[in-house]
């Protein structure tokens, strides 16, 4: 989803994540990776890799 805030700037809303669990699968296209799957109807994910370890140089 992408809205403009009260500033004018534009805000993108995504999740922190692409897992779909199965009850909510017939709202995504079928075929494709889980990635591709979800970037059909979201155009922003975070992926909050450092959370588990830090990121190599």
């Amino acid at each position: 989803m992408t809205t403009r805030s009260a500033f004018g700037a534009r805000l993108y809303v995504g999740c922190a994540g692409w897992r779909i669990p199965g009850l909510y699968a017939d709202y995504f296209p079928t075929g494709g990776t889980h990635l591709e799957r979800y970037a059909a109807r979201f155009p922003a994910v975070e992926i909050n890799s450092s959370f588990y370890r830090a990121h190599r140089p």
